[in-house]
């Protein structure tokens, strides 16, 4: 029997916003731990574009302009 992989993260996505200094967003959600079931912790982090391609690169998401 074949083990079932659980990814740690998911849905991945990155928004844009250039006029602060961290212009870009960086979203995720990771499941919930402890006893209960419960929705998906949602986690961001700001960061610059160097970041950004970073996290798009890993993921296989597009920067946005």
């Amino acid at each position: 029997m074949a083990p079932i992989v659980i990814a740690k993260s998911r849905n991945h996505q990155i928004v844009s916003n250039p006029d602060v200094k961290h212009p870009y967003r960086l979203l995720w959600e990771v499941p919930r731990r402890g006893g209960s079931m419960g929705f998906p912790v949602k986690q961001h982090r700001d960061t610059d574009r160097e970041g950004a391609v970073e996290f798009a690169n890993r993921w296989g998401l597009k920067v946005p302009k």
